[in-house]
């Protein structure tokens, strides 16, 4: 393994590598608890929303632009 190769194994992720990953992490607990897909990629988008919250609303019959005024 050459120096360049082994570099672009341990360059440390950028802020947005970083912030896909939270926010599809996000999309899949939404997702797993049902939540449908339009409304889990929006909620999973506003990453200073707190999903517990947000799936709490969703479930009580909240419609998702709804929950994003309140928690957002």
């Amino acid at each position: 393994m050459t120096a360049a190769q082994l570099h672009t194994l341990t360059r440390p992720a950028s802020d947005e590598q970083r912030r896909n990953r939270f926010v599809q992490a996000r999309f899949e607990a939404l997702a797993e608890w049902g939540i449908p897909t339009a409304d889990a990629l929006a909620i999973a988008d506003a990453t200073d929303v707190n999903i517990l919250e947000a799936v709490e609303l969703l479930r009580h019959g909240c419609p998702s632009d709804l929950v994003l005024g309140i928690l957002g």
